[in-house]
């Protein structure tokens, strides 16, 4: 009799956590069997623009226009398939998840479901010669994927033959811009994303999270992303303590204007994270700054090093841009870099499909360029410098 009670207490011992788990779930609206379990929530930290919360197996997606991050703009409510709404939502998108197929209208998406393993999704895209991608390259001569054209000449019936589950495409925080009422009338989910806005890397490559919601992927977004965090934490500690920071500028002269990375940009940042000195750094636009060619010459005729220079692949291409670039000191010293070690020939580059999603990759390159003793032996990713 004492045994039998023992073991009626070893089993009661086991089972009311469990039960105790279960009424916790039931409270918070979890299905212990449905695809949204625990382990595979998301939460963005870096990032303000998105918020997710979990209820009653829905995924309430909330996105912010920047750059207060007060005003939400979009609101998603996504489902699993055959699950009824309950009521309570009706300001909600609804989507169904997981999104069986989606038409990618940036080259940096296909970055972000590349790295979830999920381009198997990709019905669409906007051009070709913008990706990188072999997997999809491949993908595209073999008739699994279309392309409809840039936003701006999109073809629209292209758009609606695919139908895809989701159309994801970029903004700048206005639905009245943003939304292309014209597709959204015709029942198509069209998503848009304000990742180039962010103001540092590791809040841009967070948006990983973000599209992982919509295939659900989460787990493995959490996994790349944590992996991205600790590696880039990892290199920069490795400046933490750099006195000699060498001055920084980029970009040329487009037209008549030179537009440059606001002070509290993610490319200021990754700058100063990389242990270099960014001439406009006390600047407070998280955007482009709009300069004159004399503005910048006044500021950055002396400095160090210059990087990242539209197209350029050789010192020539400085005076093409203009005669007086030669009056530089990053010219005359030949220390001007550009991340153009990985193009597809045809106009793509792996810079702006990798380099969101893979800030980690830019920083290592970029302190090799301002400290090079601090990685001997690697070797530049998406950098080179100019012949």
């Amino acid at each position: 009799m004492k045994m039998f009670y023992k073991l009626l207490l070893i089993v009661l011992m086991l089972v009311l956590p469990a039960c105790k788990n279960s009424d916790r779930n039931q409270a918070e609206g979890l299905d212990e069997r449905s695809s949204l379990l625990t382990e595979k929530r998301i939460t963005a930290v870096h990032t303000h623009a998105f918020a997710v919360r979990y209820q009653n197996n829905i995924k309430l997606v909330d996105v912010f226009a920047p750059p207060e991050y007060e005003t939400i703009i979009y609101k998603y409510a996504l489902l699993p398939h055959g699950k009824s709404i309950p009521p309570g939502y009706d300001d909600y998108k609804v989507i169904r998840v997981p999104v069986k197929s989606i038409l990618a209208m940036s080259s940096l998406y296909i970055g972000y479901l590349e790295k979830l393993n999920a381009l198997e999704t990709v019905i669409g895209i906007d051009d070709k010669k913008y990706i990188t991608s072999s997997t999809l390259h491949k993908m595209i001569d073999e008739g699994k994927v279309s392309e409809v054209g840039e936003l701006a000449n999109m073809n629209f019936e292209k758009v609606i033959e695919l139908d895809p589950g989701l159309f994801l495409t970029y903004g700048y925080g206005s639905p009245s811009s943003d939304g292309y009422d014209k597709l959204i009338d015709l029942g198509i989910n069209v998503v848009s994303t304000t990742t180039h806005l962010e103001n540092t890397p590791l809040a841009r490559a967070e948006w990983i999270k973000f599209i992982s919601l919509f295939i659900n992927k989460e787990k493995e977004a959490n996994q790349y992303f944590d992996l991205v965090e600790k590696r880039y934490y990892e290199l920069s500690a490795l400046t933490k303590n750099i006195k000699r920071k060498p001055t920084v500028f980029n970009e040329a002269k487009y037209g008549d204007v030179w537009y440059l990375p606001g002070g509290k940009s993610f490319a200021a940042q990754i700058i100063k994270d990389a242990g270099g000195k960014y001439l406009w750094e006390e600047d407070e636009h998280t955007g482009s700054i709009k300069l004159k060619v004399e503005e910048v010459y006044s500021k950055a005729h002396e400095a160090d090093v210059w990087i990242n220079v539209h197209r350029w692949a050789k010192l020539e291409d400085a005076l093409d841009n203009d005669p007086r670039n030669e009056f530089f000191r990053a010219y005359k010293t030949g220390n001007i870099y550009n991340y153009n070690s990985k193009l597809n020939g045809i106009g793509g580059n792996a810079y702006w499909e990798e380099g969101p999603v893979s800030p980690h990759l830019i920083l290592a390159d970029l302190i090799k360029i301002f400290h090079p003793g601090l990685m001997p032996d690697y070797e530049f990713y998406f950098y080179k410098k100019l012949d």
